[in-house]
């Protein structure tokens, strides 16, 4: 298995299985959410690696979701990937990224090859394996 806890929060329940799908495939260990009201006890309790976090979620916004984990001491080390729908208001990757204090923002739709390069960027890099000293 790969170092590296991801937490899926997509209310779109196929996008979301296909997320969680292709990365467990890949050998990290994933979670999903797609309760907007419960993303930041599950990333309390999770304290994953990464959060993909739609941006678009019933009775809130991933922006907002966003800002209250970067706000939280004990979370804002967590890495944000934002999957936004670009509109005619929402159309710079870069400064959808500055505003929501995200560490990411990718642009849906996208290819899951586009998504892991993404998520692997923000992931720790792996721990050194232990190095076998010879006797003595």
């Amino acid at each position: 298995m790969k170092d590296g806890k991801i937490l899926v929060v997509d209310e779109a329940t196929n996008a979301r299985e296909l997320l969680i799908s292709m990365l467990r495939r890949q050998g990290y260990a994933v979670w999903d959410c797609s309760n907007a009201r419960r993303v930041i006890e599950r990333v309390e309790r999770l304290r994953p690696d990464v959060v993909l976090l739609e941006s678009m979620l019933p009775g809130t916004s991933g922006f907002d979701l966003c800002a209250e984990i970067k706000a939280n001491p004990r979370l804002r080390n967590v890495r944000v990937l934002l999957m936004a729908t670009l509109t005619r208001h929402l159309s710079d990757p870069a400064d959808l990224r500055r505003r929501a204090e995200a560490d990411d923002v990718i642009a849906r739709p996208f290819g899951l090859v586009e998504i892991l390069d993404h998520v692997e960027a923000l992931l720790p890099a792996p721990s050194p394996s232990p190095v076998a000293l010879p006797a003595f």
